[in-house]
């Protein structure tokens, strides 16, 4: 179709290890953002910690909040499975 595609993994896509290195080779870090027109869009990869958002992810996240966000019209995050929030 000639345009980009992304893909927000799921349990079953990168299940084990060499699902992801699978993944990881065709499709590249399973959660990124970027910016289309002035809208953000973050894709997270739930699967690298149970279904939670953690460790580098969430800082990475934090950090793209705190830098990308600034002037866009929306933020639009995708991911394939439910967030839980563990306190």
């Amino acid at each position: 179709i000639g345009k980009k595609v992304y893909f927000a993994p799921g349990n079953h896509d990168i299940q084990n290890s060499k699902k992801r290195t699978v993944f990881n080779r065709r499709y590249g870090d399973s959660y990124r953002s970027f910016r289309h027109k002035n809208d953000l869009i973050i894709i997270l990869d739930p699967n690298l910690d149970k279904w939670i958002i953690s460790a580098d992810q969430l800082s990475w996240l934090k950090n793209v909040l705190k830098t990308d966000a600034l002037g866009v019209s929306n933020i639009f995050v995708f991911f394939h499975q439910l967030l839980w929030c563990e306190k």
